[in-house]
């Protein structure tokens, strides 16, 4: 389903990260169920340079398209949210004034506030389909 060079998103079941989607390339194929990707945000331990990985491809999809975000996400609405690195799935909790939101992450139990250009429209790649949740 992805040559070499293709942009994804790279799900991890790490602790502490179970949830959250990387960016990376497609750097090769391992058999039929595998990938070696290059993330494009994540470093070695040593920061030398970009952390590859081999993953199974149930971890893997195609970068989600951009949905227009001009209006005000609203309350209780599922968002991503950019932090540490890559996209969390969380719910907006609170509407603030000049387009800042809290976000409550239920794999955390914790909130955090976040800028418009933070968040992005969840969606939800479903048997080869973008469908916004």
């Amino acid at each position: 389903m992805f040559r070499m060079g293709t942009r994804v998103e790279v799900k991890s079941d790490e602790e502490g990260y179970n949830g959250a989607w990387y960016g990376a390339f497609v750097v090769g194929t391992i058999g039929n169920d595998k990938f070696m990707v290059q993330y494009q945000n994540l470093v070695t331990d040593d920061e030398t340079a970009p952390l590859r990985e081999v993953v199974n491809t149930e971890h893997v999809r195609p970068c989600p398209p951009s949905v227009p975000s001009d209006v005000q996400f609203k309350l209780f609405e599922k968002v991503d949210a950019w932090f540490n690195e890559g996209w969390w799935e969380g719910e907006v909790s609170e509407v603030l004034y000049g387009f800042k939101y809290k976000v409550y992450f239920s794999s955390s139990n914790e909130t955090l506030e976040f800028n418009h250009s933070g968040l992005r429209h969840h969606q939800e790649w479903n048997n080869g389909k973008w469908i916004k949740v």
